[in-house]
């Protein structure tokens, strides 16, 4: 078996094993804890909290990603809410900042239009084929149609 293989168990065969070696035991210490290290290591208490600690672990493995599923859901769901409860109380500022973004883009300012009029037509054409965000790049123009019918460059 790889270390990539996901690992396939009965959980009801693991936990009709681990049941005996705790069900009947009821002053296990914790795990790790220094009244569990205390303990003899054939102590049936220090053997139910490690298999009680392996239990929790493979439980919370077994789960883990029903839990996960349901606390993301439960996470998207309430930030669609809050959203929603956001956009509805503001949506007449939200409205207003839109008007005004598309009026600012479809309405030049008066700066831009007194540089537009000041421009000479030699600097108007360069700004036309200036290079903006989202145009393609420039192709070379091919040299078959910068050449005149007798053959000097145009």
């Amino acid at each position: 078996m790889k270390l990539s293989d996901p690992i396939t168990y009965d959980q009801e065969a693991r936990r009709a094993w681990a049941t005996p070696y705790f069900a009947d035991v009821a002053d296990r210490p914790i795990y790790g804890s220094s009244e569990w290290a205390a303990l003899p290591d054939d102590d049936r208490r220090k053997i139910a909290a490690v298999v009680v600690a392996a239990e929790c672990w493979a439980t919370d493995r077994d789960e883990l990603s029903q839990r996960l599923r349901a606390e993301l859901e439960a996470s998207r769901e309430t930030a669609q809410a809050e959203w929603d409860e956001w956009r509805a109380a503001n949506r007449p500022a939200i409205t207003e900042a839109n008007k005004r973004v598309v009026h600012s883009l479809l309405n030049p300012s008066m700066v831009e239009l007194g540089r537009r009029l000041s421009m000479n037509e030699a600097e108007r054409v360069a700004e036309a084929r200036r290079a903006r965000p989202g145009d393609r790049p420039r192709e070379p123009i091919h040299a078959s149609l910068t050449t005149s019918q007798s053959g000097e460059a145009a």
